[in-house]
């Protein structure tokens, strides 16, 4: 890539690894790292936090919030899910975050039907913002559909790299 993408669309899965890493971090339960699903090695780590303090606002969906929600609630319970909030608040507070109300009547019926409502909701908004803005996912079903739709996609894979080629210049 030439440039790095700016206010990225962002899936469940990168949002929660990242909100889950801060989490971790800020209550000092290095034990819990390991329910990282994506952010697995300190690379991807670093370059997620990179991109994210750079790319800002990020958008997402209500849908994707109510699924970090689901996920931190399984693992925490509802014991420490007030402070994985607190962090969590915090943290999308920094990050700008911007949520898109994709409304589940006005979704596109087979592309709900393959997706269900939040990837729905995610390529929705793409498809709104006359696809200028990537698609973070590390869902390979919702990335292929959006190749193929020419919705512009990031993988994190692809943030490792633009972190190495672009770290120390932005």
């Amino acid at each position: 890539m030439d440039t790095i993408p700016r206010v990225p669309i962002v899936d469940t899965g990168p949002l929660f690894d990242f909100l889950w890493l801060r989490y971790c971090e800020d209550c000092h339960c290095r034990d819990l790292l390991s329910g990282l699903r994506y952010l697995t090695s300190s690379d991807s780590r670093e370059a997620i936090r990179w991109y994210f303090g750079i790319a800002k606002p990020i958008l997402t969906c209500p849908q994707v919030i109510a699924e970090v929600h689901n996920h931190a609630m399984k693992r925490l319970g509802n014991d420490k899910l007030q402070e994985f909030w607190k962090i969590a608040h915090k943290e999308l507070i920094e990050l700008e975050l911007d949520e898109d109300l994709v409304r589940l009547l006005e979704m596109d019926s087979e592309i709900l039907c393959s997706f269900g409502p939040t990837d729905t909701a995610l390529i929705s908004m793409a498809v709104r913002r006359q696809m200028s803005h990537p698609v973070l996912t590390m869902d390979g079903k919702v990335a292929g559909h959006c190749k193929r739709k020419e919705i512009k996609v990031l993988s994190l894979g692809e943030i490792i790299h633009l972190r190495q080629q672009f770290g120390s210049k932005s």
